[in-house]
């Protein structure tokens, strides 16, 4: 039997309340040999989202503030500055059953963090139903969320205008001018001053 990678087809205008939203997948592998007292956690290395780094604390056992039985888990910022962002952690089965589904209601300030302030959830899920039903091959897969908030989206770092725009606003601009050419005409006693750009003469030239 072949399989083929399948192709999406949209009728209608795709749902946009993920936009701005990305995913990234995180893997605990051979879960259930994970310290699970309570209080005891595992992160994960750094990985990049949102054009940030984070890591994510599993506390199988859960926190000090966890239910009885509950695991416990939170994302933090590891880039080097503050960021404000919304999180949700989504933990599925292998039929694609949700086990646990988390949002933040708001945005929430990460700073940078080395073993400090981080956001989530004590009660994340059940450990037991983890174990019965979301591990596969011993791994739990954790699917991280993260929105930045508008103001510190990487789309804001682009310029307004392009840089054509800026380009033909300066084409004939004597102040930014590095080079000027003396153009005469058939009467050779007169001559005119145009002002001209060495980079924008040197990619010309090419």
């Amino acid at each position: 039997n072949k399989s083929t990678a399948g192709m999406t087809t949209h009728v209608g205008t795709p749902p946009t309340e993920l936009d701005g939203w990305e995913c990234h997948t995180v893997c605990f592998n051979d879960f259930e040999s994970l310290p699970s007292e309570r209080g005891d956690f595992v992160r994960s290395p750094k990985f990049n989202c949102c054009g940030r780094d984070w890591r994510v604390k599993l506390y199988p056992g859960g926190d000090e503030d966890a239910r009885h039985g509950m695991v416990s888990i939170y994302v933090g910022n590891w880039s080097g500055s503050s960021v404000s962002a919304m999180y949700g952690f989504v933990i599925k089965d292998e039929a694609e059953k949700t086990i646990a589904d988390v949002w933040s209601d708001d945005y929430a300030d990460f700073t940078p963090n080395r073993d400090g302030m981080a956001w989530g959830y004590s009660d994340l899920a059940d450990l037991e139903e983890i174990v019965e039903e979301a591990l596969h091959h011993g791994t739990l897969t954790v699917e991280v969320h993260l929105k930045l908030h508008e103001d510190q989206c990487c789309n804001n770092f682009l310029p307004k205008r392009n840089i054509t725009h800026n380009v033909l606003r300066s084409f004939m601009d004597e102040d930014s001018a590095d080079v000027k050419f003396e153009v005469k005409g058939q009467d050779t006693s007169s001559s005119v001053l145009v002002p001209a750009h060495k980079f924008v003469l040197r990619f010309c030239a090419e």
